[in-house]
């Protein structure tokens, strides 16, 4: 089975992820990544859980036009994305890494890390032995933006993480 990527009105990707769930009694996986971030607020750090992907779910099943109009049919999907008419599956190659980076609850947790005038070493979290992801480390915001591929376009993705195990 490969993954799809549906098209949904912005707000409402967990509603149609759960309509998925409910109406077809977990036939197919839904995912809707998010990521933990963090956001200064009257001077203080606080995480917030944000969409990788606002307006995107993820849905792996095999796809043939009877799935295409079950799916396409439902409350607040505007499309699968597809190219004229090939539907566009998302690569392994593309899709793992972003599962790797996923929690048991399809979030992207904070990672870890240690920061010298130097390097940048993670030693706990997602982040933790997947420097080669990352490009560029803020560490006033507290945020590692990271590159991945998705539908054949490099997306950049920012990441949360602590400084030393402080917050």
């Amino acid at each position: 089975m490969n993954w799809y990527v549906i098209y949904v009105q912005t707000g409402y990707e967990e509603i149609v992820q759960r309509y998925i769930k409910y109406k077809y009694q977990g036939e197919y996986t839904t995912l809707t990544p998010k990521r933990m971030l963090f956001e200064k607020r009257d001077g203080k750090y606080v995480s917030v859980i944000r969409k990788m992907f606002p307006g995107y779910v993820f849905i792996q099943f095999n796809m043939d036009n009877y799935s295409y109009h079950l799916i396409n049919d439902l409350p607040k999907v505007r499309k699968i994305l597809c190219n004229g008419l090939d539907f566009i599956h998302v690569d392994a190659d593309e899709m793992n890494p972003i599962l790797d980076l996923l929690d048991t609850n399809g979030i992207i947790g904070d990672s870890a890390a240690k920061m010298n005038a130097a390097t940048t070493e993670f030693i706990s979290g997602p982040l933790k032995g997947r420097e080669h992801l990352i490009c560029k480390i803020n560490k006033h915001t507290r945020r590692a933006k990271i590159r991945l591929e998705l539908l054949g376009e490099t997306k950049m993705i920012d990441l949360g993480f602590k400084l030393d195990g402080m917050l």
